[in-house]
């Protein structure tokens, strides 16, 4: 619910993150939103309720982390791939999901940035097939980083991770369920941004210069 500035109507308005993720999708062409939420945070049920009705509410019944948010909603999801965001982080270019294919994906996409303190974050290595850049392994928060890029928190996923998520651990992790799925055969695409293009709410101490940020891409 922390806001970041954005674009409305040619005017620059203050928007909590959450809601500049829902509206960047709904501009991309994505059809179906749902958003994950804890069903206590009675605060944000009712400003998505407000402001974004067409969203539908899926609730994390257990907090057992990033992988069980994204656990909640595999009843939602119907298609073969599907978006996902994290809830307080957002790529700033205002084509970012169409860069990444979207809505019309062929196959699932990582985006990716290099990053001088990879092992901060979901590590990733990619390599040149023809054309395109693939990942081919993925890590998450490795003490010995594997390359220099890291993963963004905003991914087009196959609905097969879904059976590669550890339900049964108490912090359920995102990151080694997508490395199950490319050890498996799936071809995940890259799509590498600018560390400067993504943005991240989740550090308090960072939240000046991450709004500072937001406002800055929004200038000519």
């Amino acid at each position: 619910m922390l806001p970041i500035y954005v674009q409305e109507s040619g005017k620059i308005q203050l928007r909590p993150i959450l809601e500049a993720v829902y509206r960047r999708m709904i501009s991309s062409g994505i059809e179906s939103v749902g958003i994950v939420l804890d069903p206590s945070d009675s605060r944000t049920i009712d400003y998505v309720r407000s402001f974004m009705p067409d969203a539908e509410i899926i609730f994390q019944k257990i907090r057992n982390g990033y992988g069980g948010a994204v656990l909640a909603a595999e009843s939602f999801v119907q298609s073969d791939l599907f978006a996902l965001n994290a809830g307080d982080g957002i790529l700033l270019p205002h084509n970012a999901f169409n860069r990444m294919g979207i809505p019309s994906c062929d196959n699932p996409v990582l985006s990716i940035m290099k990053v001088d303190n990879p092992g901060r974050y979901g590590n990733a290595r990619t390599e040149k097939q023809g054309a395109k850049t693939m990942v081919t392994k993925v890590i998450e928060k490795p003490s010995t980083p594997i390359s220099d890029y890291a993963l963004c928190a905003s991914y087009v996923l196959p609905k097969s991770v879904f059976g590669y998520l550890d339900s049964d651990s108490e912090n359920v992790e995102l990151t080694p369920a997508i490395d199950r799925c490319i050890s498996s055969g799936k071809k995940f695409n890259a799509v590498e941004f600018s560390r400067e293009d993504w943005i991240s709410v989740g550090l308090a101490e960072e939240y000046v210069k991450i709004l500072k940020r937001s406002l800055d891409s929004l200038k000519p």
